[in-house]
């Protein structure tokens, strides 16, 4: 084909961040006048950017979608509050990227056909042997049972106390101590340790010991000083 014809046809094909905007309408438009579900965006590695970490660009894009959704619901009478967009990145080359509903959405690596995208079924290898990978880190997410904050995000270690400085996340809390616990994700499970705090810290009704590292399980309460956290998401 003619060169020329070759890059006016690129110029007009949409960008990634166009189509997961698109895919993005599309998911939400069945829930007018009735509250979404969370959306679960599925990539694959050979779409992002050339020299970007695939963690980094999900965090962005969970960012940047999670606003555009939050815009476009308001405008067409969805009601997207407490919702958000979970960005996926899958190890494999073969030009996938949807959006879908999650209570829709099959386990990650799998496509909408019910296959993964290299071809492989949801419980085996593909053709080349190779099954797909999450290359974005696992997420969990903890709320304020007193809903005025925003949820924290957890992908590997998360310090809490009132020290405010880099690296821990700012209690605005009397009876929290300078760096109070650490909320820790490894191997898809969630943990808090006591950081030897002044008031201690409790999991549901259990009061931890300092260094102690307890898994924590959706629905867990954690409660330091007069704060309290809901865990509501793990990997």
């Amino acid at each position: 084909m003619n060169p020329l014809i070759l890059r006016i046809r690129k110029l007009w094909q949409p960008t990634l961040l166009d189509e997961l905007e698109q895919q993005t309408r599309d998911a939400l438009r069945p829930f007018q006048r009735r509250q979404a579900p969370d959306l679960r965006v599925f990539v694959s590695v050979d779409r992002l950017p050339p020299g970007v970490p695939a963690e980094t660009w999900a965090a962005q894009e969970e960012h940047r979608l999670g606003a555009f959704a939050a815009r476009w619901a308001e405008d067409n009478a969805v009601d997207w509050r407490g919702r958000r967009i979970e960005v996926l990145v899958l190890d494999t080359a073969q030009g996938l990227a949807w959006v879908k509903p999650a209570h829709l959405a099959p386990a990650a690596g799998v496509a909408p056909n019910g296959s993964t995208p290299n071809g492989s079924t949801p419980n085996g290898p593909g053709p080349d042997g190779s099954t797909p990978r999450l290359l974005a880190a696992p997420v969990a997410e903890l709320v304020f049972v007193d809903g005025v904050h925003e949820p924290l995000q957890v992908r590997q270690e998360l310090i809490l106390g009132r020290d405010g400085a880099a690296g821990v996340g700012h209690i605005d809390d009397p009876k929290v101590s300078r760096r109070h616990l650490a909320l820790r994700l490894n191997r898809r499970t969630l943990t808090v340790t006591d950081l030897g705090s002044r008031g201690g810290t409790r999991v549901n009704d259990d009061l931890l010991r300092p260094s102690d590292e307890r898994p924590l399980a959706v629905g867990d309460v954690v409660t330091l000083g007069g704060t309290r956290l809901r865990v509501t998401r793990t990997p």
